[in-house]
């Protein structure tokens, strides 16, 4: 390894000076920046008239991106040995660089891109371990939506000061970027297209979690559940806790009927997020299709804890109760659900049912017609008002109620039964 004359220097000076400042420039030189200007920011305060502590303080101080630092302990170094024509040197190219950065500072600020481009790039050449001439052209090729060079000089600058937070945030902020062109497109239901904008995302920054749920998102759209897990299983990857690809596994799995590891990934989300409603429901649902109603109970109740409103979750809460033969309580759950979604047409239909099962036909009947009145071909619903206006004696009612009913397949037989039925009466 070639030893400058500088480092000779540096090294006969130290044992003149102090011990310790041989191990300090040792944790320099192996990239601990923040410890090296740590301790030896100690060891100048300790040795305040050792001048090759301040001038290793210079070095890392230009390291961490901090030239009026870097200048304010290289001149500390020269106060106190003004002979040192090294020293001086050294201050000489330091200000030589603030002043080259500063006209290439001018110039991109001037509009003068090319430029400042060619300066930044003159400053490189002769500081190379400086990381700021980097970062700033890859600004610079950032505002010119130029991703590609803004990457490549963006991660320049993190491999030469890797404790500037900003440099890997810039790079984040592409892939953010990115990530929200595919958005658009996204809702424009162009789901390939927009898994194209989301893997360069995922490209740009590895780390950026939410690029790789969204890449998920956009397969599980499509219907590829498999490159959809594997995506989702990398987002969870940089973010154990990332609720909505925890959610959105459960789903997948749920979708090809493996409730049991549908409730694994439900009950991890859930956990990352107790007040994640949707978690909570999609969790209850799994449990009931698992025939585990005390479970499914327990997690639909704490889906309206965490969101009174959630009309779905009232609505299951309600089947389940019905299927216990808990009827009162299947109707309040019922009611909560239409009173929380004017839509809840379903559950319009189950609280008819319920209440003809009561004998209870006249909320029956208005029930039924609210379902009607927001599903027009809903055969359930016109079943369920065929028997309600039946026993309140209308029988006219009733009979049109079924032959609507006896259009759909699935209510044909009984509605036609009902018919005859009412026929034979006449």
């Amino acid at each position: 390894m070639k030893i400058t004359k500088f480092k000779i220097l540096l090294i006969i000076l130290s044992l003149t000076y102090g011990s310790n400042i041989g191990e300090l420039r040792l944790q320099y030189e192996n990239g601990e920046f923040l410890i090296a200007y740590n301790s030896t920011m100690e060891f100048v305060n300790n040795n305040s008239e050792d001048p090759l502590g301040f001038v290793l303080a210079s070095e890392i101080a230009l390291s961490l991106d901090s030239l009026g630092k870097a200048n304010e302990y290289l001149l500390k170094a020269i106060d106190l040995d003004k002979a040192n024509e090294s020293f001086r040197k050294q201050w000489a190219s330091l200000d030589s660089l603030r002043q080259k950065l500063k006209e290439a500072n001018r110039k991109n600020d001037s509009g003068l891109i090319n430029d400042a481009i060619i300066a930044y790039e003159d400053i490189i050449d002769s500081n190379p371990k400086f990381a700021m001439p980097y970062h700033r052209l890859g600004r610079i090729y950032y505002s010119e939506n130029n991703f590609d060079d803004a990457v490549y000089y963006f991660r320049k600058a993190i491999e030469v000061n890797p404790f500037n937070k900003s440099y890997q945030n810039d790079i984040t902020n592409i892939a953010k970027k990115l990530a929200l062109e595919g958005d658009k497109i996204f809702k424009r239901k162009n789901y390939e297209s927009a898994v194209e904008k989301y893997i360069q995302s995922t490209k740009i920054d590895p780390t950026y979690t939410e690029a790789f749920y969204r890449v998920g998102k956009a397969y599980y759209k499509i219907g590829d559940f498999e490159l959809s897990k594997t995506n989702l299983e990398k987002a969870i990857e940089t973010d154990d806790r990332h609720v909505q690809s925890l959610k959105l596994l459960g789903d997948i799995e749920s979708k090809e009927g493996n409730d049991e590891k549908a409730v694994h990934w439900y009950e991890k989300a859930v956990e990352a997020n107790s007040n994640y409603h949707i978690a909570h429901y999609a969790l209850g649902k799994s449990f009931y299709r698992l025939e585990k109603n005390e479970s499914a109970l327990i997690a639909l109740n704490s889906a309206v804890m965490v969101d009174p409103t959630y009309a779905k979750a009232y609505e299951l809460i309600g089947i389940i109760h019905q299927s216990n033969g808990e009827l009162d309580e299947s109707i309040s759950n019922f009611q909560l659900a239409v009173a929380n979604n004017s839509k809840a047409y379903t559950a319009n239909f189950r609280l008819a049912s319920v209440l003809n099962e009561l004998k209870n036909y006249s909320e029956a009947k208005l029930a039924a017609k609210a379902c009607i009145d927001i599903k027009r071909k809903y055969a359930g619903a016109w079943y369920e008002l065929g028997v309600a206006e039946k026993n309140l004696g209308n029988k006219a009612a009733a009979k049109i109620a079924f032959k609507e009913a006896s259009k759909d397949r699935k209510w044909k037989k009984n509605a036609q039964y009902e018919i005859k039925m009412l026929d034979k009466e006449s």
